[in-house]
């Protein structure tokens, strides 16, 4: 989990109004330019109906996300899918930083 000053607040989303979508098998990201670099990873309790299932995947997502480096000032959204539930953690790291490599 992010640190509290790095997560995103119901307040952040509702100032997301331009904002762009990245497409990986695994996930999709939602980005807007920002003053600083906030992150928030949201699975639907509609695809994923456990809780355990979703927090590990949430967790999996977020510390890939912190190994990747990325550190540009962006509202990033991170949307997994439920293959990322299957998927082993070295490929969420090298998928998402192809993604996060595409990012200006």
């Amino acid at each position: 989990m992010p640190p509290k000053e790095a997560r995103l607040s119901r307040a952040d989303f509702n100032k997301l109004s331009k904002r762009a979508t990245l497409r990986s098998p695994l996930f999709d990201i939602t980005y807007s330019p920002s003053e600083s670099l906030k992150v928030a990873c949201v699975i639907a309790k509609k695809r994923i109906k456990l809780s355990v299932d979703r927090n590990r995947i949430r967790r999996k997502a977020y510390h890939a996300f912190k190994e990747t480096g990325f550190n540009k000032y962006y509202i990033i959204i991170i949307y997994p899918r439920i293959e990322m539930s299957k998927c082993p953690y070295k490929e969420i790291v090298i998928e998402l930083s192809k993604v996060l490599a595409t990012l200006n």
